[in-house]
C-alpha cells in the first residue's frame, strides 16, 4: 500500500487572486521569472520545490494578473484564480 503524500502548496493571496505555487511540482527553473513582463516573480529565500531548489514568490502587488508564469511552466507548479469582484449596487 502507497502512503500518501501531503504536498504543499506555498499560496498568496489578495482581494483579486489567488496565487498557488505547488512545490512538490517546481523544479526552479526559474522560467517563470524570466517570462514575467513585469518581474514581479522572485526565487523565494526560503521555501524549497520538489529537488530542493528554490521555489518562487510573486509580488502581488504589482502582477497584472496576464498568467504568463502559469502557461510558462513546464511542470504545471503555477495556478492562478482570478476572483469574480461583485459589484456595488
Amino acid at each position: 500500500m502507497m502512503e500518501k503524500k501531503d504536498f504543499k502548496t506555498y499560496r498568496q493571496e489578495t482581494k483579486e487572486m489567488i496565487y498557488d505555487n505547488h512545490l512538490a511540482l517546481c523544479k526552479g527553473c526559474g522560467l517563470c521569472i524570466e517570462y514575467c513582463p513585469v518581474k514581479c516573480i522572485k526565487f523565494h529565500e526560503t521555501n524549497r520545490g520538489h529537488f530542493g531548489s528554490p521555489a518562487i514568490n510573486a509580488d502581488l502587488d504589482i502582477c497584472t494578473k496576464c498568467r504568463m508564469c502559469e502557461r510558462i511552466c513546464p511542470d504545471g507548479a503555477i495556478h492562478i484564480k482570478i476572483k469574480e469582484l461583485k459589484e456595488k449596487k
